[in-house]
């Protein structure tokens, strides 16, 4: 029989330091009203991203990957197919259309990333690649 005591001790490590949720804070840029109230509404945008992004769930997956082979990467940018649609006529008559676009983060698998070759540690690159492994069926 055989007992796997390294995925209980990993487990373990992973609810320790993912019980508490991390916290962030927005700052008003002077005393004025306006400024408080934007720095309100910039909370609700990260509190409601962090909900919609499942935040919770790929920090779990990152900090796995952290704690199993030692690094791990979130991958971020802009998905400008995701949002709603738009449409917007021009004074020509003629109508615009597209989509509005929607932050996107990921967790990247370790041997996915490559770091830029002669760099000592990631502090010192300027480029990471990212590179994908797709299933045979989706390449064919």
């Amino acid at each position: 029989m055989v007992i796997n005591l390294t995925m209980n001790a990993v487990m373990t490590r992973l609810g320790h330091l993912t019980k508490n949720r991390p916290a962030w804070t927005c700052v008003p840029a002077n005393s004025e009203e306006a400024s408080r109230q934007a720095t309100r509404l910039g909370m609700k945008v990260l509190e409601a991203y962090y909900r919609k992004l499942k935040m919770g769930k790929k920090l779990r997956r990152a900090i796995l990957w952290m704690l199993v082979p030692g690094i791990s990467y979130l991958r971020h940018g802009w998905d400008p197919m995701a949002g709603g649609e738009w449409e917007r006529k021009q004074s020509t008559g003629e109508a615009l259309n597209g989509f509005m676009g929607e932050p996107f983060i990921d967790v990247a698998k370790p041997h996915e990333v490559l770091v830029e070759p002669g760099a000592d540690d990631l502090d010192g690159t300027q480029r990471l690649i990212y590179r994908a492994f797709l299933p045979i069926g989706k390449v064919l």
